[in-house]
């Protein structure tokens, strides 16, 4: 698919992968691209960029979820009560932590995982999660977090393999309906069992997908999503975990089994009618964020040999990675180059 002549400029906001994966996916459609590129930590990580929706509507045109949606997803308690309001299943979830640990074990079964309600709790609580495995680690971290703990909530852990989670990846439009979208089997995570994926393929899931285009209708959603679920053994269900309403970071894995997510997105903004369409997706494509892998197999103490193994299979497998394409490879040489120095 390639662009029609005097497409409009694109500018992007983003930062790491997910902002190199928009700038490659628009740049091979011979779209304008002006990046702004920023620190870590600026205030565009955190999705913030809805609170001047006015003022960027008289220059730009845009996707985002309505602003009120966006304020409640940026809060995790706020999250938690409007998904189960809307009938969908979440782990079991204390949104406001008691002020003794004791008062919590009778809530929530180990492992518990404790997450900050929003960035705001950033100041006294610096870090994403902690996950908590028994009663003297939970004693403990009540200990070193109490001036932080009206700022956090806790969850339970659903258990089990990486394998159990999944994430979809699509474009709503401006009537909330479903354009194009794909599912990413995560196989390993950073940190290993409850982070990001940093090995995955893409496959069928068809209730991932029905929960994902009933979530995105429900939410009344416009732009691109990234909604994990993960599949609960004790009731045979799978959970609402979170939703990502930024492009993502392995957005090339999109564009490698078929998803234009970018390209969705860049339609939708511009108020132009997408292509509805079904494309076919490739099933058994790869993702490797071999960096992250590579931490995340030793934190989980696995096999180096089988390991090995393994990433010598991906070789003659379709495989997509975090930073490196072969039509533009200078981006993961340098990451590569930063890894090994």
């Amino acid at each position: 698919m390639v662009s029609p002549p005097g497409a409009a400029p694109a500018l992007v906001l983003s930062h790491g992968p997910g902002g190199l994966g928009a700038v490659m996916s628009l740049g091979r459609l011979d779209v304008p691209v002006t990046v702004v590129v920023y620190e870590y930590r600026g205030p565009a990580r955190y999705t913030r960029v809805s609170e001047h929706r006015n003022e960027l509507a008289r220059n730009y045109r845009f996707t985002l979820p309505p602003t009120e949606l966006l304020d409640a997803l940026n809060d995790k308690s706020k999250e938690v009560r409007l998904i189960e309001s809307l009938g969908f299943d979440v782990p079991r979830t204390v949104t406001a932590l008691p002020a003794e640990p004791r008062l919590l074990e009778p809530e929530l079964r180990y492992p518990i995982i404790v997450k900050p309600h929003s960035f705001n709790a950033e100041n006294v609580f610096p870090k994403k999660n902690a996950v908590i495995f028994d009663q003297a680690q939970l004693v403990e971290f009540y200990e070193i977090w109490e001036p932080a703990l009206p700022s956090l909530l806790a969850q339970e852990v659903i258990p089990g393999p990486d394998s159990y989670s999944w994430v979809g990846s699509g474009t709503f439009d401006r009537n909330h309906e479903m354009l194009d979208y794909g599912i990413k089997h995560k196989l390993r995570c950073l940190p290993a069992n409850f982070g990001g994926s940093t090995c995955a393929r893409s496959c069928d899931n068809s209730e991932i997908l029905r929960l994902s285009r009933e979530l995105g209708k429900a939410l009344r959603y416009v732009g691109h999503a990234g909604v994990e679920f993960r599949w609960d053994d004790r009731d045979q269900r799978f959970k609402y975990i979170e939703i990502n309403t930024r492009i993502p970071a392995n957005v090339g894995f999109d564009e490698a089994y078929g998803l234009k997510t970018v390209w969705n997105s860049y339609r939708i903004a511009l108020n132009e009618e997408p292509d509805r369409l079904p494309r076919a997706k490739r099933n058994d494509v790869y993702f490797l964020d071999l960096k992250g892998d590579s931490y995340s197999v030793r934190e989980d103490g696995q096999s180096p040999v089988r390991i090995v193994g393994e990433y010598l299979s991906l070789l003659f497998k379709k495989t997509s990675g975090m930073y490196f394409a072969w039509d533009d490879p200078v981006p993961g040489l340098y990451v590569g180059w930063q890894f090994f120095c």
